[in-house]
């Protein structure tokens, strides 16, 4: 590369560098064809580039300490620069220590003092901490895309005039349009989609928040797909302001809660249907935490103690059941459950009546509570007090005198005078009593089963006796009517 001029060179006219502003000033000329040559350079080279501006001047061009990536690029724009043109390139410098900075140049080109001869006045200035800044912006802004554009929700910015800014692709599996029909000129709005039923809710929502842009603001309703479908949608939005405080619109997010619509009319369904069997069922019904507040109760436990669902849901159990006071061990009685006990509940007119309590622990919205089915027991105790005065009646009233009528005939079957009929006659009799005596213990032995109290004690009998026993009481009446009866045991008659 032959130098242009020889001695020292001539800075170019001060005024071609008045409207520069750079750290690293140069003046170059080429002939022709040829490369460009430095002629002068000055301002801060060493602090750009590492080098002296002797030792870049020695160089003879600084296109050698251009990146090998970028030299040729950088070559071609200035080579085809043509005088009068003006332009900029950025690209990377190898400094002397060898680190990579990034230059912003700035250069005009000029015709020279012969006809085939160039001049180039150019300024670099160091941009490399501006395109760091610049390209973690530009990833930050990549990544910012890149989650905007995978949400699962459908995102928006509406603008103050009402037109979508930018829509999420999300948009396309919610609702079926695709978010450039939403964001093109004309494009669609959301009410278009609303269902009809649906719309009052949105139009009220829209006015609302355009003309008093509140904070925040979450409606749901449901909207018609492209394909027909319906969906229901949670919505929210909130205003947003520039730097300065400029409302420049609203972000908006729609997410599909059709799923959970299902889910809480099937649970809703499904609180109904319980609520209708615990309402109908014949006992009252108590659900309680273990510190005695009420948490469920049925029609049948409201109308047994006279009380309205809201005044008995306000109550504890040791409202209805001052028994309870008597359980010093709640935790002991609580780890004991289930079991079955009798009580005595209070009425809402301080009236009592005893109840059966069948309690037992469940498990409710993830909560341990206490569930108890309690029945008036009032007309069994009832009938177990006249049982107990059928008891003392058997026992005292027809019991001893049966005892005592068969002790006479037994007495009188002993004398020795008596026919052989008046001896049928008193045997037949004994026999009556004794089956009266021993039917006058089995209701006994039945009270005693059903109230717990009887104890079997087996023992053997004469079974075919007592056949006999029985067909010979029942002989007159079979005799009179015709009808024949006879015992018989291993195919032989007895």
């Amino acid at each position: 590369m032959k130098p242009l001029l020889t001695g020292t060179p001539t800075p170019p006219p001060s005024e071609k560098f008045l409207n520069l502003t750079s750290d690293f000033i140069h003046f170059c000329k080429r002939r022709a064809a040829d490369s460009y040559q430095i002629v002068w350079l000055g301002g801060a080279v060493e602090q750009v580039t590492g080098y002296t501006q002797d030792e870049i001047i020695a160089r003879g061009c600084w296109l050698g300490l251009v990146h090998p990536d970028d030299r040729q690029n950088v070559s071609d724009h200035f080579l085809s620069a043509k005088p009068g043109e003006s332009g900029e390139e950025a690209f990377r410098f190898i400094r002397k220590d060898g680190s990579l900075c990034w230059v912003h140049e700035v250069f005009r080109c000029e015709h020279g003092e012969f006809p085939d001869e160039f001049c180039l006045y150019g300024a670099f200035k160091d941009i490399t901490q501006r395109t760091e800044i610049e390209a973690e912006l530009l990833e930050r802004k990549e990544q910012l895309r890149i989650i905007a554009d995978n949400t699962y929700d459908w995102e928006y910015w509406r603008a103050p005039d009402g037109k979508y800014l930018w829509v999420s692709p999300s948009c396309k599996n919610i609702c079926g349009y695709s978010s450039e029909e939403f964001t093109k000129e004309n494009g669609m709005n959301t009410s278009f989609i609303v269902h009809p039923e649906d719309r009052r809710i949105w139009y009220r929502h829209v006015k609302e928040v355009d003309l008093e842009s509140p904070e925040h603001t979450e409606i749901d309703f449901r909207i018609i797909k492209r394909t027909g479908e319906v969906v229901w949608i949670s919505h929210i939005c909130k205003p947003i302001y520039s730097e300065n405080r400029h409302f420049i619109g609203r972000r908006g997010c729609n997410r599909n809660i059709t799923g959970r619509k299902l889910a809480e009319e099937k649970l809703k369904e499904s609180e109904e249907c319980f609520r209708s069997i615990i309402d109908q069922a014949q006992d009252a019904i108590f659900v309680t935490d273990f510190k005695g507040h009420f948490h469920i109760v049925n029609k049948k436990a409201c109308d047994s103690l006279g009380y309205t669902v809201h005044e008995l849901m306000n109550l504890k159990i040791l409202d209805i059941d001052p028994g309870a006071k008597s359980i010093t061990d709640l935790q002991k009685f609580w780890e004991s459950l289930p079991q079955t006990f009798e009580s005595r509940h209070t009425r809402k007119d301080g009236s009592t009546f005893p109840v059966e309590v069948r309690a037992s622990k469940i498990i409710l919205n993830n909560s341990t509570l206490i569930y108890g089915a309690v029945q008036d027991i009032t007309q069994r105790k009832l009938d177990e007090e006249l049982r107990s005065h059928i008891d003392v009646i058997i026992q005292h009233n027809l019991r001893t005198p049966a005892a005592s009528a068969i002790t006479l005939v037994k007495s009188i079957r002993s004398d020795e005078n008596l026919t052989v009929y008046q001896g049928e006659v008193l045997e037949l009799l004994e026999q009556s009593g004794q089956e009266m005596l021993d039917t006058l213990n089995s209701s006994l032995d039945l009270y005693k089963i059903e109230t717990g109290q009887y104890q079997l004690i087996p023992k053997e009998f004469d079974g075919l006796a007592l056949i006999r026993s029985v067909l010979k009481g029942l002989a007159p009446q079979l005799g009179k009517k015709g009808i024949p009866c006879e015992v018989c045991l291993n195919a032989r008659f007895q």
